[in-house]
């Protein structure tokens, strides 16, 4: 923050980056038969300004803008080793898959996300027990 003669200055800066990696073992016994998982990675950056008036006066306002981007991207897998169906009908049900049979499938996104928004509010004392508060926010958002 600076105060400049009563009158404050804020900047607000905040970067994030997330990564995540799981596998679960769905089959939850020791055969090898069907496995998922997901690869997470997050990338998030915002900024905001104010410029606030001084507050001892009758009338005061607060002007601002706020920018956010956000950038997720997730790799989902599907694995199914020789032990499927086994692992799903229990024994004795024979494994009827070779030993070297494997079946795999991956899905990949991507969510790219940001916004702006610009905003005003102002309060106007009427007497010491009254004022009048008003707001005005605008907001633009892209999704690519």
């Amino acid at each position: 923050e600076y105060d400049m003669d009563g009158y404050v200055f804020t900047s607000i800066t905040a970067q994030r980056d997330q990564d995540s990696d799981q596998v679960t073992d769905n089959d939850g016994g020791p055969l090898n038969g069907f496995d998922t998982g997901r690869a997470e990675g997050i990338e998030r950056f915002s900024q905001e300004v104010r410029l606030t008036s001084p507050g001892d006066d009758a009338f005061s306002w607060i002007l601002g803008f706020y920018y956010d981007d956000e950038t997720d991207e997730n790799l989902y897998h599907i694995r199914i080793g020789p032990g499927f169906p086994s692992a799903f009908l229990g024994a004795p049900f024979p494994a009827v898959l070779p030993a070297t049979y494997q079946e795999a499938a991956t899905a990949f996104n991507t969510i790219d996300n940001s916004s702006w928004s610009a905003f005003v509010s102002s309060k106007l004392a009427l007497s010491e027990e009254l004022w009048l508060q008003t707001g005005l926010r605008y907001r633009k958002a892209f999704v690519l």
